[in-house]
């Protein structure tokens, strides 16, 4: 779904985005705020027998907002404009327009979102081996082998340590920073094509100075050919001139 366009308030500019079209309603401080307040208290019921998909979640994101602020957004709006805020707040996390800019309008409720999705993913519920039974069932294992085992090959029977196990990284960090990678890729790409264009303008300019330049010298070389055949001219009738003079004085 493509993002909806940038509006006047002050966010992180973002070229990539059209600019907004009369039609399209506007987003302000205010409406934005409610859309992020929304989208925090439905998201995590999403797949739930209220709101069974992402779709059920932005149509009753929009019917709320429209009550609310009596506007007449729709879901499309609604989750476009999302978008829009989480590409800026990415950007924002990458520091790609340096310390000038280091300001991002929502930081705070994008924080609070993002905490509050990363607490849900590592509260889920985990399957731990129960510490009671687990000597029992591997005493059964023993007594079913018929010769002792070595040392190495002994059962580990210490408890879990928990703090021990590697902690996976967060999908929702993954995701950002391959949007990350994919924006910054696109940026350099349009970067070396405004260069390429610029390169181009340049030569065009250097060959038309080199064309006019040319027509310069031919116009001054057909004028100095004809001052040439001029002065000739003149130099005959002159010679012409003395020689009657003479001709007449005999």
């Amino acid at each position: 779904m493509t993002d909806i366009e940038e509006t006047s308030e002050p966010i992180l500019y973002d070229p990539l985005i059209k600019q907004s079209s009369p039609a399209t309603p506007m987003w302000n401080h205010v409406l934005t705020l409610g859309l992020l307040d929304l989208y925090k208290k439905y998201r995590d019921q999403v797949g739930s027998f209220q709101i069974k998909s992402m779709k059920k979640m932005w149509e009753k994101i929009a019917v709320e907002i429209n009550t609310q602020f009596d506007v007449n957004f729709t879901e499309c709006h609604c989750e476009n404009r999302w978008r829009v805020v989480e590409r800026n707040y990415k950007k924002y996390l990458n520091g790609k327009f340096g310390r000038r800019y280091r300001y991002f309008e929502y930081k705070k409720e994008m924080e609070e979102i993002v905490r509050k999705r990363n607490i849900n993913m590592n509260s889920s519920p985990k399957k731990t081996p129960n510490p009671t039974t687990t000597p029992e069932i591997k005493q059964v294992r023993l007594l079913t082998i018929p010769f002792m085992p070595t040392p190495s090959k002994m059962p580990d029977l210490k408890p879990v340590n928990n703090k021990n196990k590697v902690v996976k990284k967060n999908p929702d960090t993954n995701h950002v920073l391959e949007q990350m990678r994919r924006d910054k890729k696109e940026f350099y790409i349009n970067v070396l094509k405004l260069r390429r264009e610029k390169l181009n303008l340049l030569k065009e300019k250097l060959n038309f100075y080199k064309e006019t330049r040319r027509e310069e010298l031919l116009l001054q070389k057909q004028h100095n050919e004809l001052l040439k055949e001029k002065n000739q001219l003149l130099k005959g009738s002159e010679r012409e001139k003395i020689h009657v003079t003479k001709t007449e004085l005999v």
